[in-house]
């Protein structure tokens, strides 16, 4: 069976997609800094520093969590870290269907690893006030 060009170019596009999708984009991590300015409420002697964090998706400590820890913790240096969800890649038995009470009766964790080393590494993060 012949093999066409266009066939060998479906497949190239395809792997680029591909290594795009699961390696370049899941490890880009970027820094906007954005100047709030609000009137109606008094000049500060000096500007306040958040970091809104979200959809980190943990899966365990590597490349990206390393990158995020440097530039948090070494050249932000914010006042207030902001977590805004999606933490972790798995519901750890606490999914949308779980209830309160399950919650804190302690369900059977599923990768208490993972966990763990994602608390390490939100407890890990340095603020001037605190993490909320």
């Amino acid at each position: 069976m012949k093999v066409r060009r266009w066939h060998i170019l479906i497949i190239i596009v395809f792997m680029l997609g591909f290594i795009y999708g699961f390696w370049i984009e899941p490890n880009n991590v970027q820094v906007e800094n954005v100047n709030l300015t609000m009137d109606h409420l008094p000049t500060l002697s000096r500007e306040i520093k958040f970091v809104l964090f979200s959809d980190l998706n943990f899966g365990g400590v590597g490349y990206k969590e390393k990158k995020i820890r440097d530039i948090i913790n070494n050249q932000v240096k914010p006042d207030f870290i902001l977590f805004a969800g999606d933490y972790f890649e798995r519901d750890f038995g606490f999914g949308r269907n779980t209830s309160i009470a399950d919650k804190r009766a302690g369900l059977q964790i599923q990768d208490p690893e993972v966990l763990s080393d994602g608390l390490d590494f939100f407890t890990s993060l340095k603020s001037t006030y605190g993490n909320l």
